[in-house]
């Protein structure tokens, strides 16, 4: 299956916020306050938006994708406030 132009956006996009979103629980996880790391790897969980995400993959969903990425982008200003 060849992708055009527009869906290749909407899936980097995906990928992007997913690597984004999972980085971010693994930093939260691993580091101690001071900011180093912990020396032996602490479990995190996978954020309830990127499995959605990830759902919407799978299935080619792009409305659905669409939908976390504007709950991503609203909770992301919420957090900036």
């Amino acid at each position: 299956m060849r992708l055009t132009c527009e869906t290749r956006t909407w899936h980097a996009k995906a990928h992007r916020l997913i690597a984004e979103m999972c980085q971010a629980s693994y930093a939260h996880a691993n580091r101690k306050a001071d900011g180093t790391l912990y020396r032996r790897h602490r479990p995190y969980s996978v954020p309830a938006l990127a499995g959605e995400l990830v759902d919407c993959l799978g299935a080619n969903n792009e409305e659905g994708a669409k939908a976390v990425f504007l709950a991503y982008e609203g909770s992301a200003q919420e957090n900036k406030r």
